[in-house]
């Protein structure tokens, strides 16, 4: 079995009932594993298996729902234009065709009678194109949505101008006593289709920041092969091979410098304005730009797997995701059609009862029927995601769901990783203290060689100090590692155990014998590697981590939110609380010696308390601890970007990122509320005005129109308020 993802672009969405709609079908297709469909963006992303399930059975059923696919290639070339020009076809056609009506109803408002304008073969050739030739996708769509049993907009788009339509028609051949209203009828579909391409316009932008990205991925990659430079597309790289990198190129894949030297722009990736000077062993990034310089790499990462694609793929799932509050809106709209086409029909009903005849009580029928179509509810809730999201990313915070905008304002906890995420991660050696019988130069040779093929920042320190000291480092045999406490190996034929206390009194260490100076040790507040040798105890490496710049300003921060601010570590107790103290964290917030399944329980214990808890760690070996709280926020450095397991992803690393990342996305859920205020209140308003016959059909259309593009103008606000976070 093959899976694959197809991410498709679909044009004719116009409410939540739509994109309901399609995923529904989506996910009801043969061999579709999972879809989710994000109508801000006009998209959808499908997971299938490729032996049941085609692009073309997908499209298929894509066009089954009333909607036409269209592959997304992210691209703004000549064929998009082609595209968008044919989709505004139908509003030029209705607009050129709705004119001569519109100016008979102004003339009529004057005073001034045409016999031309007023006949009705004359209204009927020009309302007839309006209300089946422009308005067709309209009518595909609510025969789709019937035969789905998922009414939206579209219906009572088609029912709301067909019953005007068809009044007009059946009085203009019978010469029964009435109106016509053809210019209802037509001017409330060209007054919708207009409203569609100024909302499809402001969507667009919407996504600007993601288009923004993508834009960042070069096409062309220079190969070297046997000295001589290639041009391939960089899609085509693979890992391992050997890149070169000129002044002013954008670099194609992730990779590792081999030779030359350059400044590297990377503020798209760590928000750092200034270059940054790269050379033989540092690691560059797909997106990032060679401002001056010459460099050779070796690609690590290329194409889907590079950094920036998983970014993209983060900022394109979250706005696809589905929060608490849009559930909870599909669910309204799912019943809306059909409560509105009730409404519709007790009016009509009512004002019959009443003796306003037949005329003026479908009028109010209509009017209900257009201004209550559920546009901006649908719009709500992802524009708003799209446009904050994609403002983000462009500042290094990768929301990657719906679960920590929606968890934003009940959050009333911060938990701290402390390596790494309050500290620098980057420890140095203090002291090498040996015990009776061993020299600091054989413990440090002896955990060195322990230590090397060890991934912990502080195994790689000691085999980092080892080395600029000259000790020996030898070969090791029976390497084993036990996260959060510490290695063996075989060195020499002895064997070494370098760790904490409790591993090496677990393997039979007599604790006691560390006794003389591991008073010194405890004062210090350091970070310490207990070392033995052969089953004895043998001495103490210390190190210290620095507090990160952005540490103790960005905490402060936090608290001044009126959160909690908690630390958790596996270093010991004493080195703990001399950070604590550093960064501003109360000592009774602060758990130490803690192994990483002990730090999710802790996060457990914490919520069973009553609140509501924020991680963040550096994605792997917190993953646990992430995993467990109401939101995790991974300090991803970058390299982890596609892989770590938090609900937020930070490209660069310093707790600023957890405090914008926490205001970003209130600032979101904010706009998420005003949206669906204002479309709720407007709902709730209109449909009564429209009742009580104060609107007239056209009026509602434009009514409708507008609200769903004020949605979407008030979810681009978000762009500007997100500039200083």
């Amino acid at each position: 079995m093959n899976i694959r993802e197809y991410n498709v672009k679909v044009d004719g969405m116009s409410c939540a009932a739509c994109s309901a709609r399609l995923q529904k079908v989506l996910t009801g297709s043969k061999g579709v594993v999972s879809a989710s469909v994000n109508l801000a963006a006009g998209t959808a992303k499908v997971i299938f298996n490729d032996q049941l399930a085609s692009i073309d059975s997908i499209n298929e059923a894509i066009e089954r729902s009333g909607f036409t696919p269209s592959e997304d290639d992210d691209s703004e070339d000549d064929e998009d234009k082609r595209s968008g020009l044919k989709r505004s076809l139908p509003l030029i056609l209705a607009a050129f065709l709705t004119l001569p009506l519109v100016i008979n109803m102004l003339l009529m408002f004057a005073g001034v009678h045409s016999n031309l304008l007023n006949s009705h073969i004359f209204q009927l050739l020009l309302a007839a194109p309006v209300q089946f030739v422009a308005a067709a996708g309209f009518y595909r769509r609510a025969f789709s949505s019937l035969i789905n049993r998922s009414p939206g907009m579209d219906i009572l788009v088609v029912l709301g101008t067909g019953a005007a339509f068809f009044y007009s028609l059946y009085t203009g051949f019978t010469g029964a006593e009435g109106h016509l209203y053809y210019e209802a009828s037509a001017m409330v579909i060209t007054l919708v289709l207009l409203g569609k391409h100024l909302e499809s316009r402001a969507k667009v932008k919407t996504t600007a920041a993601l288009k923004k990205l993508i834009k960042l991925r070069p096409a062309w990659a220079t190969l070297l092969e046997n000295g001589a430079e290639r041009k391939i597309r960089a899609e085509e790289l693979k890992e391992g091979q050997v890149i070169a990198v000129k002044s002013g190129e954008t670099i194609p894949a992730d990779a590792v410098a081999i030779e030359g030297n350059a400044d590297v722009s990377e503020s798209m990736m760590t928000g750092e304005p200034f270059p940054q000077a790269k050379g033989p062993g540092k690691a560059v990034s797909a997106g990032t730009v060679c401002s001056a310089g010459y460099l050779v790499c070796r690609v690590k990462n290329a194409g889907e797997s590079t950094v920036l694609s998983g970014i993209i793929r983060a900022v394109r799932d979250a706005g696809a995701s589905r929060t608490g509050i849009q559930k909870t809106v599909d669910r309204v709209s799912a019943v809306f059609a059909p409560t509105v086409i009730i409404i519709a029909g007790a009016v009509f009903a009512g004002w019959m009862a009443y003796g306003i005849g037949l005329e003026a009580a479908l009028l109010n029928a209509v009017s209900v029927l257009v201004i209550a179509c559920p546009c901006a509810l649908g719009l709500a809730t992802p524009a708003a995601i799209v446009s904050g999201a994609g403002a983000a990313a462009l500042r290094g915070i990768i929301i990657k769901n719906g679960v920590p905008i929606e968890n934003s304002r009940r959050i009333n906890a911060v938990v701290l990783d402390k390596t790494g995420t309050i500290t620098e991660g980057v420890p140095e050696v203090e002291d090498v203290i040996p015990l009776e019988g061993y020299t600091a130069e054989a413990i440090l040779s002896a955990a060195a060689s322990a230590e090397r093929m060890s991934e912990h920042p502080l195994a790689k320190t000691i085999v980092g100090y080892a080395a600029q000291s000259g000790a020996a480092i030898s070969d090791a045999g029976s390497f084993r590692v036990f996260p959060g406490q510490g290695v063996s190996a075989m060195v020499n034929g002895k064997e070494v155990i370098a760790g904490t206390p409790g591993f090496l009194d677990g393997a039979g260490v007599y604790a006691e014998a560390f006794s003389p100076v591991e008073d010194r040790v405890h004062r210090s507040g350091l970070t310490a590697v207990y070392v033995a040798i052969d089953g004895n105890a043998a001495g103490i490496i210390t190190a210290g981590d620095t507090l990160r710049s952005d540490s103790a300003e960005a905490i402060t921060k936090l608290q001044g939110l009126g959160l909690e601010v908690f630390m958790l570590t596996g270093d010991n107790h004493a080195s703990a609380l001399k950070t604590a103290s550093e960064a501003g964290i109360k000592s009774i917030n602060v758990f130490a010696g803690l192994l990483p399944g002990q730090k999710a329980a802790k996060i457990s214990e914490l919520r069973q308390l009553g609140l509501r808890v924020i991680m963040a760690g550096d994605g792997i070996n917190d993953a646990p601890a992430l995993a467990a709280a109401d939101t995790g926020i991974s300090m991803a450095g970058g390299s982890d970007i596609a892989v770590d397991s938090g609900d937020i992803a930070l490209v660069h690393g310093g707790l600023k990122g957890v405090y914008s990342s926490l205001i970003v996305s209130r600032k979101i859920m904010n706009k998420i509320r005003q949206n669906l205020f204002w479309a709720f209140f407007y709902n709730a308003a209109a449909i009564p005005f429209a009742a009580l016959g104060f609107l007239n059909p056209y009026i509602a259309g434009a009514a409708m129109a507008f609200s769903s593009v004020s949605v979407v103008l008030n979810s681009l606000t978000l762009r500007k308020s997100l500039r200083d976070v």
